[in-house]
């Protein structure tokens, strides 16, 4: 009787490890989806804040280059502004030659 009791006892420890054993991993599966949920709402988080941050780079870069365009319009109108300015001086200087008194 004492070996069948021995068995007996040895076949409840297997189990009870066995028990165990399950137990330990659908408590790591649930940790690890809690895990992938997690990190999928900190994905979508991340895009929600990228997007108009995206959005407002590219409105910068817009915003910077039309910037850029209008600085070379002035550009080129304050050097036809001087062109013409200095058109305007070299027919004073030559009405001054064919007419000094006037």
């Amino acid at each position: 009787m004492s070996t069948a009791v021995v068995v007996i006892l040895i076949i409840i420890v297997i189990l009870l490890i066995a028990f165990a054993a399950i137990t330990v991993t659908r408590q790591r599966k649930k940790e690890l989806d809690r895990k992938r949920v997690a990190a999928a709402g900190h994905r979508e988080e991340a895009e929600a804040i990228r997007a108009p941050a995206e959005a407002e780079r590219e409105k910068a870069a817009r915003e910077a280059e039309e910037a850029r365009r209008r600085a070379e319009e002035a550009e080129q109108r304050r050097v036809q502004a001087e062109e013409k300015i200095g058109h305007a001086d070299e027919r004073e200087e030559h009405a001054r030659r064919i007419d000094p008194d006037a």
